[in-house]
């Protein structure tokens, strides 16, 4: 019997601005057709929404998110997509969670893009000294939120 190594896990995490106006009933049926392609291709994540803009972090193979990332790129319900990190872990953050959703109040998206703009001084010093330091702020306000 061969025994093989475990796979690294790739993530993604992305702003985008939305083109539109979106009602809650229409982002729900968006999540839902979301969710299901992602549990077929094995992709796990958190999406954030407030006041038009979009913040993402996505789990998974790592052909899968780079096919999945040009998509979103050409995906026209949203503009300026700008990714702000990509990497690997061992273990998914969002392992339950096809896509794990949540409209968040302008102040705390306003505080996640502040911590997550890679330009911001205090942010690369971050980066630089702690591995993956984005995914910790994602994972603590999920926590925060009680969503994970």
């Amino acid at each position: 019997m061969i025994l093989q190594a475990k796979q690294l896990v790739k993530y993604i995490i992305y702003l985008s601005s939305a083109s539109m106006y979106f009602q809650a009933e229409t982002l729900e049926e968006m999540l839902n057709g979301f969710r299901i392609k992602n549990e077929t291709n094995q992709i796990t994540g958190l999406m954030l929404f407030s006041e038009g803009s979009f913040l993402q972090l996505l789990e998974g193979a790592e052909h899968v998110l780079d096919a999945l990332i040009k998509k979103i790129r050409k995906d026209k319900r949203h503009h300026s997509v700008v990714q702000i990190a990509t990497g690997t872990i061992p273990n998914r953050i969002f392992s339950d969670w096809h896509m794990c959703f949540k409209v968040a109040l302008p102040a705390e998206f306003k505080d996640l893009k502040g911590y997550l703009d890679p330009w911001n001084p205090e942010i690369l010093n971050k980066l630089r000294s702690e591995e993956h330091p984005e995914l910790g702020i994602l994972k603590a306000f999920a926590q925060n939120s009680r969503l994970i």
